[in-house]
């Protein structure tokens, strides 16, 4: 997979819904509240667990974790990802951003997702394919699945918003999209655990 297409990974997909708010929201980031690396793959199963970003996933293989401040209207939102890439042609990929709770709140949800999916489709060039765009519900949380293409990438995603915590699921794929089986052993095993 190219560096160059790979580079929209890291541009949370919801910065197209943000609006100008420089209000800080209280909230103590991972690093604050001393769990930002108490991530660890359960001796019981194969799932990655994310103390701090409050959830577990089955990755095909080992996760490496990064950090970015996305510069946005709203302020830097910090995104943390994990991001297991199979070969040079797949890749798995996890990230989970805290938004102010006041710009949340302001808006919602079916908008904010609406945002997500806009920026996600214009990261993969200039005519990007929608084939599959529903909404979802993972609990009581509101979602979206998403199956789209484009200059050669083929994604398939969910994206959660629980509260003011934005999860961006993704698989993607030069040439073809994942296997269903790839899809449902990732994407189906996501569990928010808080």
């Amino acid at each position: 997979m190219q560096k160059n297409k790979k580079a929209w990974l890291v541009v949370p997909f919801m910065l197209l819904a943000l609006t100008a708010c420089n209000k800080d929201d209280g909230a103590k980031t991972p690093e604050e509240e001393g769990t930002a690396t108490e991530e660890e793959t359960s001796a019981e199963s194969d799932a990655f667990v994310s103390e701090a970003g409050k959830f577990s996933i089955v990755f095909p293989g080992e996760p490496v974790e990064s950090s970015q401040a996305i510069p946005t209207a709203a302020g830097d939102i910090m995104m943390y990802m994990y991001m297991y890439e199979e070969g040079v042609t797949q890749a798995f990929m996890v990230s989970y951003s805290d938004y102010p709770a006041d710009l949340v709140a302001a808006s919602d949800s079916k908008t904010l997702l609406d945002g997500g999916k806009e920026g996600q489709l214009g990261a993969l060039g200039t005519a990007p394919v929608l084939d599959k765009d529903e909404y979802i519900k993972m609990g009581e949380f509101d979602g979206t699945y998403m199956k789209a293409y484009g200059d050669g990438l083929y994604t398939v995603s969910k994206t959660v918003l629980a509260g003011n915590r934005l999860y961006q699921l993704l698989v993607m794929k030069d040439g073809s999209y994942p296997t269903q089986e790839e899809e449902d052993s990732f994407l189906g095993s996501f569990e928010i655990t808080e």
